[in-house]
């Protein structure tokens, strides 16, 4: 009998908590908390991202906006101007105008205001890769090696010492179209080296492997990813809590804040205090006007509206909400 009870009661106090923790819901809000470190002027509503890079293929004067291929392109440098072009917060195409070189390892020369518009066509910006420099190569060199027979004997047989360099180096430039100002200079490089030792160049390369060497595919990867953080304003996300179960207007405005339409669920709630039925439902509601304020950009009168609910109702997640609140506004 004791133990039928004891189930019981564990059952109702679940059975409650579930439904305390189901008049909740949270929404998620991001706000920008640094400019991007490449910031595009407030006209600028178009690039052009162009490969001026050298390149010993003789892939020359090719212009298809947004339709380069990888038989105009290099895989490595179209993946990497396409990722480019993904994290450009603006309208983003890209295009080949590259030069054949033997000597690959220079950067392409700064454009004059001429040439910037006559390759920008009707873009407002114009985004270069003026270098593009990748070396994955291993160095063979035999050197003697000292050994030892079974009786300890000193003896000199020749061996193989390999060296990998994998290597990308890359330079980016930005322009603005309409007055052919630099506006930044990105430069960005990746190397790693490995070393190992054998008898011959199998062994050689097969320690090497055993090291797991980067690829320029990798260092590709990484430079779109920096590319992308320095083209991004700072975002830091929130998690709001808001009460969904309640009176009709409570109901409402939880839709409403759901679905990011902070304005109607001010609509739902102002001027509905009286209508409620009972202190704790007064308390949700202001609750949620308290933060449908804040969050549609009325800072301080969301903080006001929470502060007066907190010191009427009292209640923890009111006193969380203002203190929220608070520190949010100050970032």
């Amino acid at each position: 009998m004791i133990k039928e009870t004891s189930r019981m009661i564990a059952l109702l106090l679940t059975f409650i908590l579930t439904l305390s923790s189901c008049a909740t819901a949270s929404y998620q809000s991001s706000k920008a908390v640094g400019k991007a470190q490449i910031e595009l002027p407030s006209h600028v509503e178009s690039v052009l991202i162009m490969d001026r890079s050298l390149d010993p293929n003789g892939v020359q004067d090719v212009f298809v906006s947004g339709k380069v291929t990888s038989a105009m392109l290099g895989w490595d440098r179209l993946r990497l101007m396409k990722a480019v072009s993904k994290a450009i917060p603006v309208l983003a195409d890209v295009s080949s105008d590259t030069e054949t070189a033997e000597d690959v390892t220079r950067s392409r020369p700064q454009l004059s205001l001429a040439e910037i518009k006559s390759r920008a066509k009707d873009y407002d910006a114009l985004l270069c890769l003026d270098q593009f420099w990748e070396m994955d190569e291993t160095k063979m060199t035999v050197f003697p090696k000292h050994q030892l027979d079974a009786n300890g004997n000193d003896y000199v047989i020749d061996a193989m010492r390999g060296e990998k360099q994998v290597r990308l180096k890359v330079l980016w430039r930005l322009y603005d179209t309409t007055t052919g100002k630099l506006l930044n200079e990105i430069p960005q490089l990746r190397e790693e080296f490995y070393t190992a030792e054998g008898l011959d160049a199998t062994q050689v390369n097969t320690k090497i492997a055993s090291q797991k060497p980067a690829t320029i595919e990798q260092f590709r990867i990484d430079m779109a990813k920096s590319m992308k953080r320095e083209l991004s304003p700072r975002y830091h996300k929130s998690f709001w809590t808001y009460y969904r179960k309640g009176d009709r207007p409570i109901k409402r405005s939880a839709t409403c804040i759901r679905n990011g339409d902070f304005k109607r669920a001010i609509a739902q709630l102002e001027g509905k205090q009286e209508t409620v039925k009972n202190q704790k439902q007064r308390s949700r509601l202001e609750h949620n006007l308290a933060l449908a304020t804040f969050l549609s950009g009325m800072h301080q009168e969301g903080i006001k509206i929470a502060s007066h609910a907190k010191n009427k109702y009292g209640g923890r997640k009111l006193s969380k909400l203002l203190q929220k609140m608070q520190n949010y506004a100050q970032r």
